[in-house]
């Protein structure tokens, strides 16, 4: 995985509103690295460094599904896997609130 990546998933990491965040926590949760993630969610490096800066849709905002369709298009990544891991990081965010 490129340097470029690898420094934009750290820098935007704390950022919860955008993808870098989530996609950290997927990765790390599964105790990946960034190849793995990109594999698993069928992305291009270039594509996932773009995914990382994407503003991360609320999943209870009924234009979510549009929102990831467009975010899966603009990166090259996989519509259901993006919709998975954003489901993951919404649940684990509730559950830090609480």
């Amino acid at each position: 995985m490129s340097n470029f990546v690898q420094r934009v998933l750290r820098i935007f990491s704390s950022d919860r509103s955008v993808f870098a965040s989530a996609l950290v926590a997927y990765r790390d949760h599964h105790g990946w690295g960034d190849a793995e993630l990109a594999a698993w969610l069928r992305v291009s490096p270039k594509g996932l460094a773009r995914l990382a800066l994407c503003q991360r849709p609320d999943p209870c905002d009924p234009r979510s599904p549009e929102l990831l369709a467009g975010i899966a298009d603009y990166t090259g990544c996989n519509q259901s896997q993006l919709t998975e891991l954003l489901a993951a990081a919404h649940t684990s965010a509730l559950s830090s609130i609480s």
